[in-house]
Formats: structure tokens, sequence, C-alpha cells
């Protein structure tokens, strides 16, 4: 009992001294991402959409036939001055903890989950910034509720409704370029959130934080499996601005298609090749890219074999394994294959985002 309770101290201590080592660069990091949070909160922010009804705080309110409202003069300078300050910082947080990571591993790399909660927390009271793709994604899962196929038409097909107003833009007659287990639960969240926009919205957001959590989770085991340092790992793919910003801040699917794919492709290295690849099937029946895992998985299972057949083997299994679970997936939601007709519908839209 004297051993455990010392072995305990001395774990504690070894946890409160890696905390106090990342204390002030956490609190740098904070400050960045609460900076960005208010610049999206403010009304008329350019970095979120300022629709009536878009989010519980910072936009007007709903009214059928009201447009955007944009910030001018002080406001805007405000607005952007605030977002970018605190990108700045958050990426000069993330640059520090990596940097010295590096070059000292720390034994118990836990403090950097505690870290990452830490910054994620300001970005998810704010509304999805920089992006209004997940209110398409909530027009979608009305239309799939009402058993309207998203592969077909587009969320203006709704008609005058507070799904449709503030799915507007480039994607408002854009059928959906996502697989069947997206638009299944695109469906079922907007039934359990009995219609509610904003509700509806939320829980999508959910989503893309349990998508993070998959890959805060696996990860670490992933990277070890090739012999890497798992806190390193975690600093670089984790704490990432660009999975903060734009994974748990807009609200993104890829950041679901991302957690079941390092989670398919780290279950495989464990030995359990066939689940890995039903996992990696998940991510593609989410967004088609996700599906890239299950090859990796075939392609590296039979080691450095040089043998046609067997590898043809491989790839054949892991086929079937794949297009079973689209199978399963599009009968169970009753959304069928139709998606695979729709998979170059976001080509028919350009950005200025599309580049990066």
């Amino acid at each position: 009992m004297a051993s455990e309770i010392k072995n305990l101290n001395s774990s504690t201590d070894l946890y409160s001294s890696v905390l106090g080592r990342y204390a002030r660069t956490a609190l740098v990091g904070f400050t960045g991402t609460t900076l960005v949070a208010v610049a999206a909160s403010l009304p008329g922010s350019p970095f979120a959409l300022k629709v009536p009804g878009a989010w519980f705080f910072g936009v007007p309110r709903f009214s059928y036939g009201e447009g955007i409202a944009h910030a001018s003069g002080f406001a805007l300078l405000s607005a952007l001055t605030c977002g970018f300050a605190g990108i700045v910082l958050l990426s000069r947080a993330w640059l520090t903890i990596s940097r010295r990571i590096a070059r000292e591993p720390e034994p118990n790399s836990r403090c950097l989950v505690y870290i990452l909660a830490l910054w994620s927390t300001p970005l998810l009271i704010a509304p999805p910034m920089f992006s209004n793709d997940i209110y398409s994604y909530a027009a979608q899962g009305e239309m799939v509720s009402h058993h309207i196929s998203p592969y077909l038409y587009g969320p203006g097909v709704l008609g005058t409704t507070p799904f449709a107003s503030l799915a507007q833009g480039v994607w408002i007659n854009a059928p959906s370029p996502y697989g069947p287990l997206f638009s299944g639960l695109e469906g079922a969240i907007v039934n359990f959130a009995g219609h509610r926009v904003l509700i509806s919205v939320v829980l999508l957001r959910v989503l893309a934080v349990v998508g993070v959590a998959l890959i805060a989770t696996f990860l670490p085991s992933l990277a070890r499996s090739y012999g890497k340092d798992s806190g390193v790992a975690f600093s670089l793919a984790v704490l990432n601005p660009l999975v903060l910003l734009f994974l748990i801040g807009s609200g993104h699917n890829d950041a679901l298609m991302i957690g079941l794919l390092v989670a398919g492709l780290s279950i495989a290295r464990r030995g359990h090749f066939s689940w890995g690849i039903v996992v990696c099937a998940l991510a593609g029946a989410i967004k088609v890219p996700g599906a890239i895992g299950a090859f990796a998985i075939t392609w590296t299972s039979v080691g450095t074999s040089r043998s046609v057949w067997r590898r043809s083997l491989a790839v054949a299994k892991a086929a079937v394994i794949t297009m079973g679970t689209f199978e399963i997936l599009s009968g169970l939601f009753g959304v069928g294959w139709g998606w695979t007709r729709s998979l170059s519908a976001s080509d028919t839209v350009t950005t200025w985002i599309t580049p990066a």
C-alpha cells in the first residue's frame, strides 16, 4: 500500500511538473482561441455567418427575408484585428510546444490532452467560423429526415424554411458529395433535434469533436507502432491550429472522416486487419477519400511479399469488406447508392479556399 501511494505521488509530481512546464504557453494558446471566438461572435463579424437564427448570440433575431448582417468601419477592423491576433497567438503557442517536445520528449504526454481541451473550449462556445458548411449539413439532414434524396437535389428544394435560409451561397443547389454514413447521421441528428436548426447545428459540431477525439485517442498508438514519439505526433497533428480552427471551430465533417481513418489504421497495426478495413470503410462512408485507408492496410498487410497472387487476394478481400460495409450503410439509412453519382458535386463549386 505504501509503495502504491509512493508511486501515485511520484506520478502526480511528474504530471504537475509537466503541466507547469507548459502552463504559460498553454495560456497563450487559450488567449488566442478566446480572441478568435470573440471575433467570430461580434455582430457582423466576417468570420461567422450572421444570418438571423444562425447562432444563440451575435446574430440578428430570425425573420424571413432578412439578409446577412455585415460589419463595417471600426466594428469590422476590431473583428479582423481580434481574429488574426488570436490566430497568431495560437500558432505561436503551438509551435513553441511542438519544438519543445521534439527536443525533449515527455515521458507523460497526457497533459497535451488537457491543453487540447483548454484551447478548444472557447471555439465550441462561439458560432461555427470560417465556413458555413455545417448549415448545409443541417439542411441536408432535414432533407433526409423527409425522405428527400440529398444526392438528387440541393437544400434549395426545401423552399422558405430556416434550414434553407441558413444553407445559402454556392451549396444551396448542389447535391451532397458525402457518403451514406454521414447522410444517415445528418438525418438522424435533425430528427433527434426535433427539426430545430440550432440544436441540429450543435449536434453536428459534436460529431466533429468526436472525430478529433478519435484522432487524439488512436494517433499516439499509431505513432508508437512505427517507433515514433507519441507526444510529437500529438502536438503536430492534434494541437495543430488547422485542427482547432477548421475541424472543431468550423465543425467540418472531415474531422469524423480523419478520426475514423486514423482509428482504422491503428486497429490494423494491432493485427486486426479486417476490422481496420471496416473502420476505414466507415471513414469512406463519411467522405470517400477516407476509404484510401483500406488500400493502405491491404498493401502493407502482405509485408515484403512480392507475390502478385497474395496482393491480389488481399485487395479482393478489402474490396469485398469495403463494398459490403457501404451496402449495409446504404440500406440501413435508406439513402441507397445515389451518393456514388454525386461524388463530383463539389467539383461544380469553386471557392478561393479550394487550393489551400
